[in-house]
This record gives C-alpha cells, sequence and structure tokens, in this order.
C-alpha cells in the first residue's frame, strides 16, 4: 500500500442533515487545540473554494489527513457516502473514529465501520478519548475544554435536526365470535420527512393461524410464502406499493407517507389468529418490517402474549 503524505489534520464526514453537528465538533476540536489544527468538514464552504471539483477535493482531503471522523446517526449509517469515505481514509492509512450521535448505539455498528474504534458523543469520557485520539496522531495535548457544556449543546442541536421516521404498529381486535383475534397495522411518520414507501413484510408462526382459505394474490400486490425461523415454520406475507387496478379486495398502499397524514391503518387484516393459544404459542414472535427509499429497514419482533393478553 502506498503512504500517502498527511498535510492536514482532522477531516469530518458527515451527511447534509448533520453539518450544524459537525461544525459544532469543529469548534470544539480548534479550542482545545488551540486552532493549530486544520479541521475540514466537507460542509463547510469556507474550506472549500469556489469552483473546486467537491468531490475530489473532499476525496483528496480525506486521503491527505491524519484523522477522519465519521458521524454515526440511524439517518447516515446507511448511507454509501459515509462508507465511502471511512474507507477512503482506511485505505490512506488515516485514522478512522466512528463518532456515534442521535442517540445511535457503539453496538449496532456494522462493517466497514465496525471494527474502528468508536466513540459516543454524549458521553462525557467518550469526547474526552476522542480529543486525546486526536491528540494522539498530531503528537499535541489537548487543552482542558468544557465537555459537559459541549455535549449539552449537541442535544439541542440535535433535537432541531431533520429526521426520518416511520413506526409500524401491530394490534389486534377479537373476531366477533370470540374464538379469534384478527391483526391489523398501522403505520405512522414520526420524522420531518415525507417517506415513499415500498414494501411492508410480516412474518408470523404458522401453526397459530385460523384454517382459512386465502385468495389468490397477484404477486406483484401481496405475497404469502412459508419459510423456517429458528427452527419455527413461519406464514410470511408482503404487501407492495403498486400501480393499477386489481380488484376491491386489495388494498393499495400509500406510496407516500407524509408528515401530515394521520396514522394509516390497515383496512385488510394482516393474520387472523386462533384461539385459545398454548403457552408455548404465546411466547412465540411475531416478525415485521417497513422497507422505504433511503430509510434503513430493520426486523422488529413482538411476542404473541404482548399483542393478545389484553384481549383474553
Amino acid at each position: 500500500m502506498v503512504e500517502i503524505e498527511k498535510t492536514s489534520s482532522v477531516f469530518i464526514s458527515h451527511i447534509g442533515e448533520e453539518a450544524e453537528v459537525a461544525k459544532r465538533i469543529k469548534e470544539l476540536i480548534n479550542a482545545a487545540f488551540d486552532r493549530h489544527v486544520s479541521v475540514l468538514v466537507s460542509s463547510d464552504y469556507e474550506s472549500i473554494a469556489s469552483g473546486e471539483d467537491w468531490n475530489s477535493r473532499i476525496v483528496s482531503s480525506i486521503r491527505s489527513s491524519k484523522v477522519v471522523i465519521v458521524l454515526v446517526s440511524k439517518e447516515s449509517v446507511s448511507r454509501p457516502w459515509i462508507n465511502f469515505e471511512a474507507g477512503a481514509g482506511a485505505g490512506s492509512l488515516s485514522r478512522v473514529i466512528p463518532l456515534v450521535i442521535r442517540g445511535f448505539d457503539v453496538g449496532n455498528l456494522q462493517p466497514p465501520l465496525q471494527p474502528f474504534h468508536a466513540r459516543d458523543i454524549h458521553d462525557p469520557e467518550g469526547v474526552e478519548a476522542l480529543l486525546r485520539d486526536i491528540g494522539d496522531e498530531l503528537g499535541k495535548e489537548p487543552d482542558g475544554v468544557d465537555v459537559t457544556g459541549f455535549i449539552e449543546d449537541i442535544r439541542r442541536v440535535e433535537s432541531g435536526l431533520p429526521c426520518k421516521g416511520l413506526v409500524l404498529r401491530p394490534f389486534t381486535k377479537l373476531g366477533p365470535e370470540r374464538n379469534l383475534y384478527i391483526m391489523y397495522f398501522e403505520l405512522s411518520n414520526t420524522g420531518t420527512f415525507d417517506i415513499e414507501l415500498i414494501v411492508i413484510e410480516a412474518c408470523i408462526p404458522t401453526q397459530v393461524l385460523f384454517p382459512e382459505p386465502r385468495p389468490r394474490e397477484p404477486k406483484h400486490v401481496i405475497e404469502t410464502t412459508e419459510k423456517p425461523i429458528d427452527g419455527v415454520e413461519y406464514t410470511c406475507v408482503q404487501w407492495k406499493v403498486f400501480d393499477g387496478e386489481v380488484g376491491s379486495y386489495y388494498e393499495r398502499l400509500p406510496r407516500w407517507i407524509t408528515v401530515t397524514m394521520s396514522p394509516y391503518a390497515f383496512k385488510r387484516p394482516a393474520f387472523v389468529i386462533r384461539s385459545p393459544l398454548k403457552e408455548t404459542e404465546l411466547a412465540m414472535v411475531l416478525r415485521f418490517r417497513v422497507h422505504a427509499r433511503d430509510f434503513k429497514s430493520q426486523w422488529h419482533e413482538v411476542p404473541l402474549t404482548d399483542l393478545l393478553e389484553e384481549k383474553t
């Protein structure tokens, strides 16, 4: 590997929505090292001269920096550019430091960021360790700074940042003959951006379902499959956003879940569950997740007893 000359000090990698956090970190580093270090923030127009090739300037700055701080949040962690910048730093032998913000859990870091020693911006010891890490690479001792005040300021900044948020909530109703439960879902936009919906998935243990014939589903609208998960047979359903008319039975999911719309409740049941269930069956879990444009999808699990206990 060819070693690249390190002509600058610190580069802060971040997404556009989190520029204000990056700015505050730059100010902290300047205060800790009495402005004797150069700190490049990609969104700082003072750092990048007008007319320069933005991408080339960013990549060049990363490669020539001794330390690359990568701001990681649930909004940024899935963005390809963040991982690319971290890789560019590691490939040029810079010290890469993931810095988790906005409540992101260090334990949730995945490759390629996982191998690096991450710090938490809300942890006073983590912030002090970050400054020591920078000082070790630069051969400078950081001055004392008001870490507590910095963290309080960061929390204020974070509370006003734009974010994407979707919450999919399962709920049940007793059937008309009280020998079954009918499960529905409700989808809410909890962020500050309208979100383009793609697919909703839910999986439930097949043995708890009420035996009823299912209509034949057009696979571009609703797709049902059965598969084993952790040794248990599950029935999995995908509801897809689609165009065109397919009849009255099938519900058209809204393509956009906007910040102004009320929580969207599915009009058709997701699953019909028989009753009563055995204790071992109540301990089984429902698994579900949402796929949306530029939104990190993750599985959520809820024990069936949590969904049914208030109905019994």
